[in-house]
């Protein structure tokens, strides 16, 4: 029995993610918004400085956050907007199923960007294949999956909380561009962290990438002969040229992780907290909607029974007080419908005068 409901719930989410990854192809957008533009940027920019050693990490960061954040929360509103999330709602796949489909699915199209742009900056550009063999691999990868986990727990955190899609679209946008120029892709990290001016530094601390991003800078310099992977003091890009880059965290490594724990932390739980109450109050209401399909289909029954426009007028004033009792929170949706009552009216006159 345990075998044939794990069997099942395989096929559901198979299902699940054959949906997913239609509606992502289909839509050419996604895969320019997805990751060309990222792309696009990082490219040029390698073009005409190919030694500096945040561009490619800053790139593939910039790339996580628009299919991880941007991408997900724009393909889920239009699903809301469609009403496919309310058809899901209605249906008996497990909530944990469709959790595991979306996850899955992002993080799959996500590594697939990050792997394309990686190779393209490797294979074209001869000095990112240096910083590549000295760089801190294992702070470099923990670090872009912290970039991926908080990008898909803003977007569920976006998507949860604000229904209307186009504001939820233009906090994102505004996510995702400030994390383009103010956190080392559009404008040079060394430039936007530089001393003259802490002040900026510090409002970065409210980004909620800012703490992954550049632990994958640092990691990815590796500037080790500056005593921390966090500092870098001198760093020699070209013959005319030297960086210097203190990342903010006073050098200690378990700082910036730990900011980007809370982070991810702070926005996932405030999400799985709302979507617990609004399955609790789901479950709660099913009762609501065992008498709200009662009263519907006595209501059906007394239409197809009446006889005459006065009684049908009766039933209709009776049935109205019936669901404002029982049902408050849908008389605005129910008033809103009586276009319904007025065209079951019209067709119940024509149908007794024939």
């Amino acid at each position: 029995m345990e075998n044939k409901s794990f069997l099942k719930n395989c096929r559901i989410l198979g299902l699940l993610l054959k949906i997913e990854c239609k509606n992502w192809f289909e839509g050419p957008m996604n895969l320019i918004l997805g990751f060309g533009i990222a792309l696009y940027t990082m490219v040029i920019w390698l073009v005409f400085k190919d030694a500096d050693p945040f561009l490619l990490v800053s790139g593939i960061s910039i790339g996580i956050i628009r299919n991880g954040m941007f991408i997900y929360t724009r393909h889920y509103n239009e699903y809301r907007d469609a009403g496919m999330v309310n058809r899901l709602n209605q249906t008996s796949i497990p909530n944990y199923i469709r959790a595991l489909a979306s996850i899955f699915f992002n993080l799959i199209t996500t590594l697939g960007v990050s792997i394309i742009m990686f190779l393209v900056g490797i294979t074209f550009f001869s000095a990112q294949r240096e910083l590549v063999s000295r760089a801190n691999w294992g702070v470099v990868l923990t670090a872009l999956l912290f970039v991926w986990m908080t990008s898909f727990a803003v977007g569920l955190f976006i998507f949860t909380f604000i229904k209307n899609s186009i504001l939820s679209q233009m906090i994102v946008i505004l996510i995702y561009a400030t994390s383009t120029y103010f956190l080392g892709l559009g404008f040079p990290i060394d430039v936007i962290l530089n001393p003259d001016y802490h002040w900026f530094g510090y409002i970065l601390y409210l980004w909620p990438h800012r703490y992954a991003i550049n632990l994958a800078q640092a990691g990815f310099a590796n500037d080790a002969s500056s005593g921390s992977i966090l500092i870098i003091k001198d760093m020699v890009v070209t013959h005319e040229r030297t960086i210097s880059v203190d990342f903010g965290f006073d050098g200690k490594l378990w700082l910036a992780y730990l900011g980007a724990v809370i982070v991810l932390v702070m926005y996932l739980s405030m999400s799985v907290i709302k979507i617990m109450k609004e399955l609790q109050f789901h479950r709660k209401n099913q009762y609501g909607l065992f008498v709200m399909t009662e009263s519907s289909s006595k209501y059906i029954h007394q239409i197809k029974t009446a006889t005459t426009v006065a009684e049908l007028k009766a039933i209709h004033r009776e049935h109205t007080d019936e669901i404002k009792t029982i049902f408050p929170a849908l008389t605005q949706h129910y008033n809103g419908n009586m276009h319904k009552f007025k065209l079951t009216k019209k067709l119940f006159k024509s149908k007794t005068t024939k």
